[in-house]
């Protein structure tokens, strides 16, 4: 058990992703914590990730090493395998698949008992359970995003999936990040300020919505948009997750304005190339 207060705990699986933009494909390491983590680090001298995968992909590890980001590895009997396809035929929405999934988290496994944040970056459901949150609100504010509780594998793609329990849970979370699309399977509306108004009345302090223009947050009583620069396709995976890991680091000693413009310059920095965020 760790008794040190650390700033950040992230808590998800890596994934190898393979990713297909127009047909062209090519692979990398990713996951929600993977990109999560290297936006973190700058602000976040005290960061932890914790994570899954097979023991034969433990070279997934590398760049947290190389990195100096602190990991602990659980180990399973699968690493959780993604595809991201993007097409010009379609406006380049993303389609993700399920090839492979690491096993699921527990609090045993989380070794932590004081954060300033709790970051449960999961990927789909299932991955990291319900209980989770209320579990590890007790030592930190619970950072969560919202597609790890409704995504879910369906045929040939992932889909979103009801989140039965979200009124019971919801209120444990103090930030919930989420793109547009899955904002408005969460709440049943089409506008951001009506999506926004719907996460407040559940419970949730602070919300950072993300679409392909830009970011909109809201702490409750001011709600702030601020505009992506352009970027290359090819870097759009992880651009949410770096988003939202840039803010929550900044926000634990800035306001939300401040915050909300720090995220912007790491994000749009990171949307220059593929890949994490770096330096």
């Amino acid at each position: 058990m760790l008794s040190e207060h650390l700033d950040m705990v992230i808590v998800g699986h890596l994934s190898r992703d393979i990713i297909v933009v127009d047909g062209g494909r090519q692979e990398a390491t990713g996951g929600a914590v993977y990109f999560a983590a290297f936006a973190a680090k700058p602000a976040c001298s005290k960061i932890l990730v914790i994570t899954k995968l097979a023991l034969a992909d433990v070279d997934l590890l590398s760049d947290f090493w190389q990195k100096g980001i602190p990991v602990l590895p659980l180990f399973s009997l699968k690493t959780t395998i993604m595809e991201d396809s993007f097409d010009s035929g379609e406006n380049y929405v993303r389609k993700s698949k399920v090839l492979s999934l690491a096993s699921s988290f527990r609090i045993e496994e989380i070794p932590v008992k004081s954060a300033e944040v709790f970051y449960l970056a999961g990927l789909m459901q299932g991955e990291i359970p319900e209980t989770l949150i209320e579990e590890l609100s007790r030592y930190g504010k619970i950072a969560l995003d919202v597609q790890g509780f409704l995504r879910a594998p369906g045929p040939g793609t992932l889909v979103l999936s009801e989140w039965r329990e979200k009124e019971k849970y919801l209120p444990y979370v103090h930030f919930l990040k989420a793109d547009r699309r899955e904002a408005h399977f969460l709440t049943g509306n089409s506008e951001i300020e009506d999506m926004i108004r719907s996460i407040h009345e559940w419970g949730v302090k602070e919300i950072l919505i993300t679409d392909d223009q830009g970011v909109t947050v809201s702490d409750g009583i001011i709600t702030l948009h601020k505009p992506f620069d352009r970027y290359r396709i090819e870097a759009r995976t992880g651009r949410g997750d770096t988003c939202f890991a840039s803010y929550l680091s900044w926000r634990i000693n800035h306001d939300t304005k401040k915050s909300l413009d720090y995220c912007l310059r790491i994000t749009n920095r990171k949307l220059c190339k593929p890949g994490p965020y770096r330096c």
